[in-house]
């Protein structure tokens, strides 16, 4: 008798769900979550910084400098977005016109954080991804620090 398969992991039936119905792609969607990210950000860099600190033994101008490009990232990517530019080209087919320049995020996208900056290296190409329309999954292997 053949085994059933097991049902797929609750994470990845959420994931698959999202790219189904294109929530990641509404630019209202991608700027809220990063209000969300810089709010959790900010109202976190002490426990980022202990946290930072702890792992690595860098030195404090290190972890600032971390912290600096990490909230840099989140502002850079967040100002990318066009909500003018990006409602006007989405409705240009009520129009009759062609948008051969418009561009929609791959689906889903699996970033591997490095460990050298931890923090930067795993936000920075999150943003990336949110900015571009995408889901994400991190993968994140412990004791690799």
């Amino acid at each position: 008798m053949a085994s059933v398969p097991s049902s797929p992991d609750p994470i990845i039936q959420r994931l698959r769900a999202a790219i189904i119905d294109g929530r990641t792609a509404n630019i209202r969607y991608r700027q809220n979550e990063f209000q969300k990210l810089h709010t959790a950000l900010t109202e976190n860099a002490d426990a980022l910084a202990n946290a930072i600190a702890k792992d690595t033994q860098a030195t404090s101008s290190e972890i600032e400098v971390e912290l600096f490009l990490t909230m840099n990232s989140v502002r850079h990517f967040y100002d990318s977005l066009d909500f003018e530019k990006e409602l006007k080209e989405e409705y240009s087919i009520t129009d009759g016109k062609d948008n051969p320049h418009w561009r929609v995020g791959v689906g889903l996208v699996v970033i591997r954080p490095t460990t050298h900056t931890r923090l930067y290296s795993v936000l920075t190409p999150i943003c990336a991804a949110i900015a571009a329309g995408n889901c994400i999954l991190l993968e994140v292997i412990y004791g690799s620090i």
